[in-house]
Parts: structure tokens; sequence; C-alpha cells
């Protein structure tokens, strides 16, 4: 309820603006002879609308209708004169006092009652005030209560939209911890292979190298015994030139020495052909060993690459 409605105040029906008079309860009072607190009782009674004003300890203001203020002289009018002044000392004697003592009584019933009644409407203007404050209060609760529950809907929605979201991370994490599993297997797989490989390729380069020293000592044995066929040959070479002397000195035994001259040739030949295969033997095995160095090299090259010592 507004403010500046009343209770009194009939449904559908428009409060006047025109031919209205603005008054507070004193100048209603004032205009029909009548208190301030009776006036307010009269405005309450015929329904006139009241303005509570906005201002704190400012006085309520009553729309009286023009027609209806002129209806209303009628109390002013009927206001009693004011009783002469009579000396104390003179005593009058009024016939119709009995019945003046019941009017008298009874206005002063009637001014108790319109008392009583008047501090009721004040009662009824202080519960009035209450409750339209404590309406206006639920009024700006339930619309406090309404930003809440629309606030509340707008954080139940964005809980929703973020649980969703980490429903989605989470189905994505799981995703890469899978693709990261099986890249961690594959890479241990290749792992294991390059070591296997490493591991065959260090066991035939140890082959290799020992095939080399193998290889090594044959050239050495081969050199020597080049060496020596040599040193035999140079020994063969003097006989057979002391033969051929001899053979010249001696014409006797030539035959004999011409033989011997012959088998120190074959032995000759012989041992030219064994130094020969000496010779190829040490050349086939430096190219082993030129061989096993490249693939040592090459070993080194694929360890690098793999990222192993």
């Amino acid at each position: 309820m507004d403010e500046d409605e009343h209770p009194g105040t009939s449904g559908g029906e428009q409060p006047r603006t025109t031919g209205v008079v603005r008054l507070t309860y004193r100048e209603l009072g004032g205009r029909l002879g009548i208190s301030a607190d009776a006036g307010r009782v009269l405005a309450r009674r015929r329904g006139w609308q009241r303005v509570h004003p906005n201002r704190p300890g400012a006085s309520a203001v009553v729309l009286v209708p023009e027609d209806e203020l002129a209806g209303e002289q009628w109390r002013q009018d009927r206001a009693p004169p004011a009783a002469p002044r009579t000396p104390p000392d003179v005593r009058v004697e009024n016939p119709a006092r009995p019945v003046d003592d019941r009017v008298e009584k009874a206005e002063q019933l009637a001014d108790k009652a319109e008392q009583r009644a008047i501090e009721a409407d004040r009662r009824a203007d202080t519960a009035l005030a209450v409750a339209e404050r404590t309406l206006a209060q639920l009024a700006a609760e339930r619309a406090r209560f309404a930003d809440l529950q629309r606030d509340l809907d707008a954080a139940k929605e964005t809980q929703r939209a973020a649980e969703g979201l980490a429903d989605a991370e989470r189905q994505r994490a799981d995703d890469l911890r899978a693709q990261i599993d099986a890249l961690s297997a594959e890479m241990g797989m290749v792992r294991r292979e390059s070591q296997q490989a490493v591991a065959d390729e260090r066991r035939r380069a140890d082959q290799f190298s020992e095939q080399v020293d193998a290889g090594h000592r044959e050239v050495d044995a081969a050199r020597a015994a080049a060496q020596a066929a040599e040193r035999a040959l140079s020994e063969e070479r003097d006989r057979a030139a002391q033969a051929e002397q001899r053979a010249e000195s001696e014409t006797q035994g030539r035959g004999a020495a011409e033989t011997e001259a012959g088998e120190l040739r074959a032995e000759v030949e012989r041992l030219r052909a064994a130094q020969e295969r000496a010779v190829q033997a040490a050349d086939a095995l430096a190219q082993a060993e030129a061989a096993r160095q490249g693939r040592g090299l090459l070993a080194r090259l694929r360890a690098a690459l793999r990222g192993e010592p």
C-alpha cells in the first residue's frame, strides 16, 4: 500500500484532484470549529484521502472535497456561545438545571468516547504506518529475495557450466594420460630395441675387433714369415752364388750343382709366393681395420642420435 492511498477509498475509485482543499488536521479543525484530533476522526470517518509527508516530523495533509467541507460547516454553526459572566456572589436559579446537567454529562461521556476514538484512531494510524513500513520492507525483501533467487539461479547455471567444463577437461586429461601411456610404452619398446641393437653392435664390434686382432697377429706372423723368407732367400741367393761359383770352378760336379741350383730357384719362388700372400693378408687386415673404425663411427653416430651416452 502506498503512503498516498487510504484504506477507506473504494476499489477502482480514482482520487479527486479538482475542487479539493489540502488541509492539515489542525487547519481542518479550525475550519469546522473542532479540535485537531476530532478533525482526524472526521477525516477517517468520511474516508478523505490522506497524504503522509516524506519529511519526518511534517504534518499529514487531508484532501477534502470543497462540497463535503461545505457540508460539514454545521459543526461550526452549532458551537455553543460563550456564557455570560456572572458575579460570584449572585446566584441565578435555572429551572432547567437538571436537564442541563444530564446534557453536560452526556456531552462529557461523548467527549470521553470521542477522546477514546481519537486515541484509537492514533493507534490505528500508528499501526497503519507500521503496517505500511512493514509492507514496504516486505516488498523490498521480496525484491531482494527475487534478486537473490536470480543470482542463485545464475550461480547454479554457472556451476553447471563449470561442471560441464570440468568433465570435459577431465575427459581430455584422461585422453592425454592414455596417449602419454601409449607413447611411454612405445618409447620403452624403442629404447629396449635400441639397447638390444647397441648390444648386438657392440658384440659384433667386439667380434670384429677380435678378428682384427687375430688378423694383426696373422699379419705380424706373415711379416715375420716374410722377413724369415727374405733372410732365407738372401741366404739361398748367397748359397746359389756360391754354388754357381763352385759350379764354374768345379767342372766335374756341374750336373749336381745345376740340380741344386734348380731346387734353390724353386725354393726362392715358393718364398716369393709366401711373401705376396703375406702382403695381401696385411692389406686385407688394414681394410678390415678401416671398416671396423667406420662401423664404430656409425655406432657412435646412432647413439648420439638416440641420446645415449
